[in-house]
């Protein structure tokens, strides 16, 4: 008896077993985004500051607080805040003739920006009891008619 070389058989898919395993692969990987994308739907608010003719919310916390602006009927921007409950605060911090609130942390605190009647800008931080800090770092420009704050 003569001993024949074994042979390695060539394990290579027919088009057929190719075609179902691209199916599989895309069926899984399709029930694997479905599946994402419910776990985390979204829910939206529609929403206008009382009387604004503008209503722009700009940054929300994980409480739901949102902070943004709102233009009032002789186009003035101001701050305002909506709680999680729904209900609205104004707000311009002292000397402000236009706020721009930026966005707003877990625990109310919100920093934006200002500009005064002599058109110069400059930082605020609104804590969440009210109360105001204006931010003019060192070396910012304060030039009226120019860049502010910055």
């Amino acid at each position: 008896m003569t001993a024949q070389p074994l042979h390695a058989a060539p394990i290579v898919p027919t088009t057929g077993q190719r075609a179902m395993l691209a199916l599989s692969c895309l069926a899984l990987s399709t029930l694997g985004m479905v599946h994402a994308a419910n776990a985390q739907e979204a829910t939206y608010k529609i929403f206008n500051f009382p009387g604004s003719t503008n209503t722009q919310p700009k940054s929300i916390n994980a409480k739901g607080a949102i902070t943004g602006t709102y233009s009032d009927a002789h186009y003035v921007i101001h701050g305002f805040l909506r709680a999680s409950d729904g209900s609205f605060t104004t707000f311009d911090p002292p000397g402000s003739a236009y706020t721009f609130p930026a966005s707003i942390n877990r625990a109310g605190a919100i920093a934006g920006a200002y500009t005064d009647a002599q058109f110069v800008s400059h930082g605020f931080l609104r804590s969440p009891d009210g109360s105001f800090t204006t931010l003019d770092p060192p070396g910012s420009k304060v030039d009226p008619g120019g860049p502010g704050t910055g």
